[in-house]
């Protein structure tokens, strides 16, 4: 997509040339990355490396902002695998800076640490000192996230005195504003409002934005346990954020939310949270609709509405549960960004090193011709000295090779850790939801028991109650019980992943007709209408059918949850045949395939992986398919996806029974 520039253009005009995509941006981030890739293309050959990373620095930020965060990590790693080729110090600065900020936003506070302290060193060498300090108080923040309140609270102030010594009243209100941050979490309140003060009147002072301040003083008022002055400071700052984006108007709508629970109208209250629940909604905000959700479950438990407390607690579950599907994409958005980097890095290398071998191969040609023109008496000398040479170059070849081999095991090591984290993470995901379901339950009981316990001893339970009582605890225990068989179905599926082969349950079989009987009852209990053909050859002997079942199961699945038909009903057709292998073993081989579409080329290399699916969140697991694959490597099969074949095609191999 870059190029190098035929004519490099000037940095005053490279500077008039972004100055108004910058200022759009705010109003449009999908508009503004639209025109930046505009800027490129009509440009390409007047600008420099340095500035064509840059304006794709500018696009990653627009396109982190206009929720296109997996894009944006792809347009950095562009831009990290092109820095490789400047000499620019601020380029490499920039990537660590910008991909920093994106991981803080998203919540991935250990991600956006690692890469503010890659930052810190690269940003020494740089001529402006505002970038070291900026890239020191952008790091403190994410301490202060990470609980290191002290290490934070220490930038912050070496931030506020580069304020001092530069008179910028914008840095030192900053400053103020993040330690009275890192006061109000240490639980130093008295300290806490006193910067928010000092902040909000040097803000005043100077005509800046302080909006900021006057949500931080609410904060602080409900520490302190104000209801009434938070209550005033929160819709102050929810005023002042009016024409602000959506965004920070939900997040300012929730602290009023809080400090109108806190001082007891209960209705406003109400009334407030809905309205920042639709912003978030719209916005997709997850962790806020987490924050929302848990307010409206407090809030409906104030109310005594146990039934409205539930379902709120179980749609915050799904916002959490949405937020860390949201940051694991990312993380693996990002782990594969960097992996398409090395491979490139490694490319350049091996081509720098080819480049070499060929230059010193000519310089090598050129020596001989000279010395074959000269005089015989230095025939001796010059073979001396080529073999000198070549033993040399073979000694380098011999210590590349070597890197070679180091490299490909690291990158092995990585890709096994990768696998490992991503298994785990699968794991702990599926088993957060009922374990959470049934946790709510249990505590939702326990508080209703409490209150009719209450009632019992004050002589004050009435039937009515009772038996409403009784409707909410069998509600209540279902739930319970559904998520408690769902973790055990959970947990089966994954002692599945492992390749440790149960007891056979072989039976004498003749293929065609089990296939047939086994399909057929099976689709008969499906919601989908599909068609079913079974032709080959009549297969006869001894198979384990409860593991011939599993597999069955898991592709007749996978068709009915992913194959989309071009027209007409779903149409499932199983072919068999046997075959001779060039070492005389016997193979019964099973076609099974869909009329649909197929799996789209880049997703067939991970389609037997665990925890793998195109429909994460809707019920599947994503184990299905590499439970089959496992399941057949026991017995010695084989199970593989045949992209040349129509629709989705799946061959199994079997080892035909004796």
């Amino acid at each position: 997509m870059l190029s190098c520039s035929a004519s490099a253009m000037p940095e005053p005009e490279f500077e008039q040339l972004r100055g108004p995509l910058l200022k759009g941006a705010a109003a449009n981030y999908s508009q503004a990355v639209l025109d930046t890739d505009k800027l490129l293309q009509q440009h390409q050959l007047k600008l420099t490396l340095e500035q064509q990373i840059r304006l794709n620095y500018h696009k990653a930020i627009f396109q982190d902002r206009s929720n296109q965060t997996e894009t944006a990590l792809q347009t950095l790693a562009l831009c990290k695998s092109l820095s490789l080729e400047s000499k620019d110090r601020s380029i490499l600065y920039s990537y660590h800076n910008i991909l920093a900020g994106i991981f803080a936003n998203q919540g991935l506070y250990q991600q956006a640490l690692t890469h503010y302290q890659q930052a810190l060193p690269l940003a020494t060498l740089l001529p402006n000192p505002h970038f070291l300090a900026q890239t020191e108080n952008n790091l403190a923040l994410v301490l202060l996230k990470l609980g290191q309140t002290g290490e934070a609270a220490a930038y912050f102030q070496r931030f506020y005195q580069q304020g001092l010594q530069t008179s910028d009243a914008s840095v030192q209100a900053i400053a103020l504003n993040n330690l009275g941050e890192s006061a109000l979490q240490a639980g130093e309140v008295s300290a806490a409002e006193r910067y928010h003060q000092q902040a909000l009147a040097l803000r005043g002072a100077h005509q800046l934005d302080s909006t900021w301040s006057f949500l931080n003083l609410a904060r602080v008022a409900l520490a302190q346990q104000d209801a009434a002055r938070a209550v005033l400071l929160a819709r102050h700052s929810l005023l002042l954020r009016r024409n602000k984006p959506d965004l920070e108007q939900a997040e300012a709508g929730l602290l009023l939310v809080q400090a109108l629970m806190l001082s007891g109208d209960l209705a406003a209250a109400d009334q407030q949270l809905q309205h920042s629940l639709r912003l978030a909604r719209q916005l997709k905000a997850h962790p806020l609709l987490q924050q929302g959700w848990q307010q409206q479950a407090e809030l409906a438990m104030r109310q005594q509405n146990y039934a409205q407390a539930v379902i709120a607690m179980q749609q915050a579950q799904q916002a959490q549960q949405q937020v860390a599907d949201q940051r694991f994409d990312l993380a693996v958005a990002q782990q594969s960004a960097e992996l398409g980097v090395t491979t490139r890095e490694i490319e350049i290398n091996r081509l720098q090193q080819q480049q070499q071998a060929q230059h010193e191969a000519s310089l090598a040609r050129q020596q001989r011709l000279w010395l074959l023109v000269g005089a015989a008496v230095l025939v001796l000398l010059v073979s001396l000295g080529f073999s000198a040479q070549i033993r040399r170059k073979n000694r380098a070849l011999a210590h590349s090779l070597q890197e070679l081999e180091r490299t490909r095991q690291q990158l092995i090591e990585q890709r096994k850790l990768a696998a490992l984290t991503h298994l785990v993470s699968g794991m702990a995901h599926q088993l957060n939801t009922p374990l959470g379901t049934i946790l709510t339950a249990v505590s939702c009981s326990n508080e209703q028991l409490q209150i009719l316990a209450k009632k019992l001893a004050g002589k004050q339970l009435n039937l009515q109650e009772l038996q409403q009582f009784i409707s909410e605890q069998l509600q209540l225990m279902s739930l319970a019980e559904q998520s408690a068989q769902r973790t055990s179905a959970l947990v089966e599926r994954f002692k599945l992943i492992s390749a440790q082969r149960q007891l056979p349950g072989n039976d004498s079989i003749e293929l065609n007709s089990y296939l047939q009987q086994w399909l057929q009852t099976h689709l008969s209990m499906q919601s989908r209408p599909a068609e079913l053909t079974i032709s080959g050859p009549l297969l006869r002997g001894v198979l384990d059918v409860a593991l011939l079942g599993k597999v069955l199961s898991a592709l007749l699945d996978n068709a009915l949850q992913h194959a989309e038909p071009p027209s007409g009903p779903l149409q499932i057709e199983v072919r068999l045949a046997s075959q001779q292998t060039t070492s005389g073993e016997a193979l019964w081989l099973l076609y099974f395939s869909d009329n649909g579409a197929g799996i789209e080329p880049e997703l067939r290399d991970k389609i037997f992986d665990p925890f793998f699916t195109t429909k994460l969140g809707q019920g599947n697991l994503g184990l299905g398919l590499n439970i089959a694959y496992n399941q057949l490597q026991l017995i010695g099969g084989s199970l593989e996806y045949l992209p040349d074949q129509p629709g989705c095609c799946f061959l199994i191999r079997l080892p035909a029974p004796a």
